[in-house]
């Protein structure tokens, strides 16, 4: 699906949010240190930075 970069009422069959935002939920849930989970993400670099991903381009 596409994202929508400004949700609003009647809007098509998008993703209701701006990639970049996705992007970043998905880093932060990456990061939860949990017991029942393999690993976790420690890099301190932000994940549009680590995915060359130019903020204006997300």
């Amino acid at each position: 699906m596409r994202f929508a970069g400004n949700p609003r009422k009647h809007m098509p069959k998008v993703l209701p949010f701006e990639f970049k935002y996705y992007v970043e939920l998905v880093d932060l849930t990456d990061r939860c240190i949990r017991e029942d989970k393999r690993g976790f993400i420690t890099d301190a670099q932000p994940i549009l930075a680590r995915l060359n991903i130019q903020p204006e381009n997300s």
